[in-house]
């Protein structure tokens, strides 16, 4: 199982996760998570014919840096469904009417549902992924953070954990047998908590509709630890960092790896995981 970072910023933002389980399907084993950077234009990316098998791909939010290559991408690739919440796709309709083009390429998902199953192989109906939304509160129309299960008749499941863009969030919500240890938590951690506020960008970062500061971020971390996963620091990624901290945050960081905001980067799992040099 890899993960490929292609951005991690307010830059852009675009997750390609390779569950690595190509032996026993054929289709649906590659997923994206925004699509913020201008992925299919990475020719000499080793990824890059995968993007064209992606079956779906997840947006957190509407704002640019996470979707301004939504077109783009579904172009590019004819198979992927897009999972989203309605809120968001309903400005991203504003934003970009030719979206409306794709309509039938959209699966509207809200937290406080039950898991959605989304099939990976129309051959093999008891294969799935199964797909959690988790509410994160942000200044955007709506924002989904994802629990995503893949349930392939391998073993073990293999489990994404995923939020970003969050200002804050009701932990209630993961007291649940939805949510379950997971291989991989991609949590954001933009900013020291030291923030010094002193314009309007800066009082939108750290509000409650802004983002993780890194001490909120660990706050949650020592949540999850409490009550889903004991080994949950082993398998840590820290997620949209601010490039004006990446440095002092990477430095500071008690456990965990974290995504550089801008470089291409690719983590392995093994017993652990680990950044690989692409």
């Amino acid at each position: 199982m890899e993960i490929t970072s292609y951005g991690s910023s307010s830059a852009g933002n675009c997750y390609f996760v390779d569950f690595g389980v190509d032996h026993y399907l054929t289709s649906g084993f590659n997923i994206l998570i925004d699509i913020g950077v201008n992925i299919t234009s990475k020719k000499a990316d080793p990824n890059y014919e995968k993007f064209a098998q992606v079956r779906y791909l997840f947006i957190s939010h509407e704002h640019s840096d996470h979707t301004k290559y939504l077109k783009q991408f579904l172009d590019f690739n004819s198979l992927a469904t897009v999972i989203i919440h309605p809120e968001c796709l309903k400005a991203l309709y504003e934003r970009q009417p030719a979206l409306k083009l794709y309509h039938k390429r959209f699966e509207l998902v809200t937290p406080g549902t039950m898991p959605y199953r989304l099939p990976l192989n129309i051959k093999d109906t008891n294969s799935c992924l199964e797909v959690y939304p988790i509410k994160v509160e942000h200044n955007s129309k709506a924002n989904n953070g994802y629990f995503i299960t893949l349930d392939a008749n391998i073993y073990p499941k293999r489990r994404v954990f995923f939020i970003t863009d969050c200002g804050s969030i009701k932990v209630k919500q993961f007291i649940s047998k939805n949510i379950k240890e997971a291989d991989i938590y991609l949590i954001e951690s933009n900013h020291p908590e030291d923030l010094i506020v002193n314009d309007l960008k800066t009082e939108i970062q750290a509000s409650n509709l802004g983002h993780f500061n890194s001490t909120q971020a660990l706050r949650l971390v020592n949540f999850l630890k409490l009550h889903i996963d004991k080994n949950i620091e082993q398998k840590v990624v820290w997620i949209h960092t601010s490039s004006l901290f990446y440095e002092a945050l990477s430095s500071a960081d008690p456990f965990g790896l974290r995504f550089h905001p801008t470089n291409t980067e690719r983590i392995q799992m093994s017993w652990i995981w680990q950044k690989k040099k692409i």
